[in-house]
């Protein structure tokens, strides 16, 4: 519930900086610890489901193939690879500045318009999903596969497609970096109306203690951090390119 919020926050900084990218959320509310109600988002399938197989895993052109069966005009084609790329680019920009983690297969979905959106944010703000205990799983900030490049980029050659999704993406970071102030502090506000919210299910001291790890001050440090604030708009940009995703 408060990563969607957050989420939904990011997208109206963009769309009222002229930068709608098509972004898809849903709603959640919990009732209680460990319950709640989520939006059922129809007419969409999960990465795994896509892919079907752990062979077709491996096919570059699985998503692109799926959205051509979904849209067989030429018209409907092209406006959901636009949608893809879109919405790609602020979940990897989203993703990145929250610190989502455990990011696979099963938690990403596209809607037959080509919409893409993640599920699942157990991990977030630094809470990372670790293997054995040491190692962190997720080996990139943002799940970005060579499948969802072949859609974005229309085939594997190269082409001026991939740039324009970098630089979307790369706008949808500097947005946030110039409204820094105003989405750290509707995040602190954020966080104060949920701790209000549980605190009527569950004592305060345990909510803080177990039920919601990472929703707390120093996540504002994190994505202060994230944000790369002590660096400039050029700095910010070269290190932010620099992730193995776009390359």
């Amino acid at each position: 519930m408060f990563v969607l919020q957050l989420i939904n926050i990011m997208n109206q900084l963009w769309i009222l900086n002229n930068h709608d990218l098509s972004v898809l959320t849903f709603n959640c509310l919990q009732t209680g610890d460990k319950r709640g109600f989520i939006e059922m988002i129809t007419d969409a399938e999960t990465l795994k489901e896509i892919q079907g197989s752990a062979i077709n895993a491996f096919k570059k052109s699985i998503i692109n193939g799926w959205l051509k069966q979904h849209n067989p005009s030429t018209k409907n084609f092209l406006k959901a690879i636009d949608n893809f790329s879109n919405s790609c680019a602020a979940y990897s920009v989203a993703t990145y500045i929250l610190g989502i983690g455990d990011r696979h297969n099963d938690n990403v979905m596209v809607k037959y318009s080509g919409h893409m959106f993640h599920i699942d944010f157990g991990k977030y703000l630094g809470d990372a999903q670790m293997f054995a205990g040491i190692v962190n799983r997720d080996r990139s900030p943002m799940l970005f596969t060579q499948d969802m490049f072949y859609v974005i980029n229309q085939g594997t050659e190269a082409s001026g497609r991939f740039q324009e999704y970098i630089d979307k993406c790369c706008r949808a970071f500097q947005i946030l970096r110039e409204n820094y102030n105003m989405f750290l502090t509707i995040m602190e506000l954020v966080t104060l109306i949920i701790y209000l919210i549980i605190s009527l299910f569950f004592s305060l001291y345990k909510m803080i203690d177990s039920y919601i790890p990472g929703l707390n001050k120093a996540a504002i440090q994190f994505v202060y951090k994230n944000l790369m604030m002590e660096s400039s708009d050029d700095e910010a940009r070269e290190q932010f390119t620099k992730f193995e995703y776009l390359k």
